[in-house]
């Protein structure tokens, strides 16, 4: 088993920081997942996006982490803006009823692409 095969990287711009997300968010990668979100809170003073477009599973113990996101950075002060994955990770999310616990306002670059225009 490959320990280390989630993978986060850290995006600012304008004041606004992206935390990508690249593969499981599980009972092995939720210490990890939880320091990389503690760290991205520190450094953020105008919000947090969390990209999870990337992730491919998430178990209970995911879903906690993903909670507990909101719930820090909602303590600090700040919003946590969330853009959700595609596939079963998006569909999970959905169906638990956590999508809209965590803000779903943010949409997958997908359904931006196939949402109807406001204009």
């Amino acid at each position: 088993m490959d320990e280390c095969a989630t993978t986060y990287r850290r995006f600012v711009d304008g004041g606004l920081h992206t935390l990508f997300v690249v593969g499981e968010i599980d009972l092995f990668e939720r210490d990890r997942f939880c320091a990389e979100i503690t760290t991205t809170l520190a450094a953020a003073r105008n919000g947090v996006l969390l990209d999870l477009t990337g992730v491919t599973f998430v178990d209970s113990a995911g879903i906690h982490s993903l909670l507990w996101a909101r719930d820090q950075a909602a303590a600090g002060g700040l919003h946590l803006r969330v853009t959700m994955p595609d596939g079963v990770v998006g569909r999970v999310l959905s169906l638990t009823g956590v999508a809209p616990l965590l803000g779903d306002d943010h949409p997958s670059p997908r359904d931006a692409e196939t949402a109807p225009s406001r204009a």
